[in-house]
This record gives structure tokens, C-alpha cells and sequence, in this order.
């Protein structure tokens, strides 16, 4: 995916992930958990809805993109850039091949 923006710094993040905790939920707390923790840091939509509790990925979309919105506006980046709120965190290489979900 090609980013309109510069990627911020390591710092920008901690400071802005800093910021938003106070707003972060339970949910969005295990979904980033299991996003560090899974191989190469990849993993399926329905492996980070898993992760949530949720039976289908499409809550644990919703989820995600609002940390996704939160994360952008701590770190000032453009809400409607053309891509994904995630984006802001979550890069989209490939599909898999057995599930047709994003890696």
C-alpha cells in the first residue's frame, strides 16, 4: 500500500499510543497484543477477531478501524487518505490463498 504520508517515528507512536490508551478497549488491547505477537506480526482478519472474542471478523473491523481513527488523529495524519483507518498501523501485503482474507 502506498502511504500519502510520512511514516512517523517509533516515538510518534509510543507518545500517541500513550495518548489514546485511556480510550483503547479491552477488545483493541488483545487484537494489538495478538498482532505483535503473531509471526512476522501478520495475521488474518478473522485470526485478530479470534483474538477479541468476536465470532466474525466484520466486528472486530469496526474495531480495529476506530483504534485505527484514534491512532491517525494522535498522530496527525489524515483521516481520509484514500486507504484504510488502520492503515495508520496495519500494512496489507497479500491475500491468503485457503481464506481469501487480508494478511
Amino acid at each position: 500500500m502506498t502511504r500519502l504520508w510520512e511514516e512517523p517515528s517509533a516515538e510518534a507512536y509510543q507518545a500517541a499510543l500513550t495518548a489514546i490508551r485511556p480510550s483503547i478497549t479491552a477488545a483493541q488491547l488483545h487484537m494489538l497484543e495478538a498482532h505483535f505477537l503473531a509471526p512476522h506480526h501478520r495475521l488474518t482478519s478473522i485470526d485478530l477477531a479470534r483474538a477479541a472474542g468476536f465470532a466474525s471478523y466484520h466486528p472486530a473491523n469496526h474495531v480495529y478501524a476506530r483504534l485505527g481513527k484514534n491512532l491517525r488523529v494522535a498522530l496527525g495524519l489524515p483521516i481520509k487518505d484514500g486507504g484504510v483507518l488502520t492503515g495508520a498501523f496495519v500494512d496489507f501485503p497479500e491475500k491468503t490463498g485457503y481464506s481469501n482474507h487480508w494478511v
